[in-house]
């Protein structure tokens, strides 16, 4: 277990109750430089230490809350030993941190320690106090930064009030899991109709996986509109661009022909090569062509 020495830092608040007193706490250490390594679900971390001291006569209900950086989910995961626990007056506690980060790099936030009164009996009244005491944290995390590109994108034109699914093909192209995020805005008229996004996808080094999100159209009405489609790999954006379609009444024969807008994305590690075409676009472009054949053979058959 790694540990760090504990400077703490004193809060004194003065808060309104029958008799002014005065309510004080303690946090331990001041700074936390953390030295990590990219890892997954907290599979071989190490723990480090916060240590909370209740310096007052009353009880206090502590929890903990995450600031900057290590609030960010995306990038990585504080488990705290305990969080929301009652301290007795002059008693001290020390509470494993464990920190697993998803994505190499240095990164900074705070830890905030906070403190409420807690009433027991009559012996205090008023309201319940509140105050924190912060706890800075920088963390240095060594491993492979995941990487990747998005190979190819399917946005096709729909009929009024139905679903639109929206799809990003992306290639994991480092040696550690690769989690994008796949977000997408819809315009209509230079106007923002809505936002939809999906949670980070987790795919293996080397392999390919596809990112969907649904737009739910009811209640829009007819006519043109833009998706503007962004992926992002950690705080890095690795796809941004707009693919425009349509809201029709009815999807006909003639729509069918061009419902799917597909786009094949140039990436910079397969320029000496031409990109291979994705599956989805040639399932879709030959599901229409069958579908008009039927559609033709079925008004011949008819007119007999």
């Amino acid at each position: 277990m790694s540990r760090v020495s504990v400077v703490f830092v004193f809060v004194l608040l003065l808060t309104s109750v029958d008799v002014v007193q005065a309510i004080s706490a303690a946090a331990g250490p001041g700074v936390m430089i953390v030295d990590t390594h990219v890892t997954q679900d907290f599979q071989g971390v190490d723990e480090y230490e916060l240590v909370v001291y209740n310096t007052d006569i009353i009880p206090l209900r502590v929890y903990f809350t995450l600031e900057g950086d290590i609030n960010n989910t995306y990038i990585m995961d504080v488990e705290f030993g305990d969080n929301d626990f009652i301290l007795q007056p002059n008693k001290r506690r020390t509470i494993p941190v464990a920190f697993s980060a998803k994505v190499a790099g240095t990164y900074h936030g705070k830890i905030r320690s906070l403190f409420s009164g807690v009433q027991e009996s009559g012996e205090r009244t008023g309201a319940d106090v509140g105050f924190a005491a912060a706890t800075k944290v920088t963390i240095n995390v060594h491993g492979e930064r995941p990487e990747g590109c998005v190979t190819g994108v399917l946005v096709g034109d729909i009929g009024i009030d139905e679903l639109l699914l929206i799809t990003a093909e992306f290639e994991n192209t480092g040696g550690v899991v690769a989690s994008p995020r796949f977000s997408v805005m819809i315009r209509k008229n230079g106007e923002m109709v809505d936002t939809v996004s999906a949670p980070g996808t987790a795919i293996l080094p080397r392999d390919v996986g596809v990112l969907n999100v649904t737009w739910d159209s009811t209640g829009q009405g007819t006519g043109n509109y833009t998706a503007i489609l962004e992926v992002k790999l950690g705080d890095d954006v690795v796809y941004d661009d707009n693919h425009n379609f349509s809201v029709v009444l009815q999807l006909g024969s003639e729509s069918l022909q061009s419902a799917t807008h597909a786009a094949i994305v140039r990436t910079p590690h397969d320029e000496s090569e031409k990109a291979p075409l994705t599956i989805y676009p040639l399932l879709m472009g030959f599901a229409s062509a069958v579908l008009l054949i039927f559609r033709k053979q079925s008004v011949r058959g008819g007119g007999k």
